[in-house]
């Protein structure tokens, strides 16, 4: 059985084929990686972090993330004075 993995949002190259074979168990680890969501332990694949166009966007992203919500409680803080 073959199937197909199409895989398309902000950081994913554009019109990249991945040259390897590829299956369901590194479509499920690919996705908790890109959720921040812990890989189950029974899993066997692998991130393919080769259809990122940056493979630590996650991380930037989550440190942007977190810069914001830093600058937010400054703000509210100065607000409850």
């Amino acid at each position: 059985m073959k199937g197909l993995l199409t895989m398309t949002g902000p950081g994913i190259e554009k019109g990249y084929r991945l040259q390897r074979t590829c299956g369901i168990v590194d479509a499920v680890a690919t996705i908790c990686y890109l959720l921040d969501l812990p890989v189950p332990e029974t899993t066997e694949g692998g991130v393919l972090y080769q259809a990122f166009e940056d493979p630590n966007f996650e991380l930037k992203e989550i440190q942007r993330l977190r810069d914001a919500l830093a600058r937010m409680e400054v703000m509210l803080a100065g607000q409850e004075r």
